[in-house]
């Protein structure tokens, strides 16, 4: 089924990254300082930037294996590790979280040198997405929200958010995060799957800093008013199977700017690996170039035939 192959696929990369840290970083592969935090990020390909940013307890290489390097070969792709994930920085204080994880997008994009970039966000990525193209139009060229729909944190939210914080807190890793992204896709054995991506997660993060970016997650809300604000081509691309799909009607509406699609079938973990979602996002993109498209290169940079 789609979600074990994404599990034993997001699984094998995470663990090969713990095991194998190469002490030389390779050429696309740069540090900068993000107002006292150290930022890693992956810079590869020519033309219109692309800025990739991951979801809650992933990092570059697990959120887009594979896909940075097919959007290499027509634009210039930079993936961001969030603070507290991948080889950033960690802090254990959730005030270095939340909008400051909206201000790295900014500053990695000023050091840089890029006025504008297309957004794509996925899971967590896709709600600082969100709040980076409401707080910064004038950076965007256009931006695709993946895996997410217009989340408000009520009281229920605000519950979860405690317990998954308290939870990795603990050493427990985030299960009732886990629970709630694998109530809707109705595969057998759940619950023995979520423990294995628990542990998983457990040993590829630092959960308390983890907890810390938990506890911040309310600095990521947006008004329907900054909803509606949204002047440039978005796209919003969930499975149908995701519980945060339930949060994409409320967005449907709101801004004649926004390209609502589903993936039949997908659930959280496994749409953003769906053929799909990555010919949805390319020819989006594509759609809403602001200059001509370079040739297209081969993965050793060559021009294609």
């Amino acid at each position: 089924m789609p979600f074990f192959r994404s599990l034993g696929l997001v699984c094998f990369i995470a663990v090969t990254l713990v095991q194998a840290d190469p002490p030389k970083l390779p050429a696309d592969r740069h540090f900068f300082d993000s107002d006292g935090i150290k930022i890693h990020y992956l810079d590869k390909g020519a033309g219109e930037p692309v800025i990739l940013i991951h979801g809650f307890g992933a990092n570059l290489d697990v959120n887009w294996t594979g896909m940075s390097s097919k959007l290499a070969q027509q634009f210039r792709v930079i993936a961001v590790d969030n603070r507290g994930h991948g080889r950033s920085d960690k802090p254990h204080d959730s005030s270095q979280y939340g909008i400051n994880m909206v201000g790295d997008v900014v500053r990695l994009m000023d050091h840089l040198q890029i006025k504008r970039a297309h957004i794509v966000g996925y899971s967590m990525g896709a709600l600082i997405t969100a709040k980076f193209i409401t707080e910064h139009p004038d950076r965007v060229i256009s931006a695709v929200i993946g895996g997410m729909g217009w989340l408000q944190l009520d009281d229920k939210w605000m519950k979860m958010l405690d317990e998954i914080a308290t939870s990795l807190e603990e050493g427990k890793g985030p299960l009732p995060l886990l629970r709630f992204l694998n109530s809707k896709n109705g595969i057998k054995n759940v619950e023995e799957a979520i423990q294995g991506i628990n542990t998983m997660l457990k040993l590829t993060n630092d959960q308390k800093a983890l907890a810390a970016c938990a506890r911040a997650f309310p600095q990521f809300q947006i008004s329907k008013d900054q909803l509606a604000s949204i002047k440039f081509p978005t796209l919003v691309i969930v499975g149908d199977l995701d519980p945060f799909f339930d949060y994409v009607e409320s967005m449907k509406g709101v801004s004649s700017h926004i390209e609502i699609v589903a993936v039949k079938g997908g659930d959280h973990l496994s749409t953003i690996r769906s053929p799909l979602f990555l010919e949805k996002l390319t020819s989006f993109l594509e759609a809403h170039r602001e200059s001509p498209a370079p040739p297209k290169t081969t993965p050793a940079g060559k021009s294609a035939a």
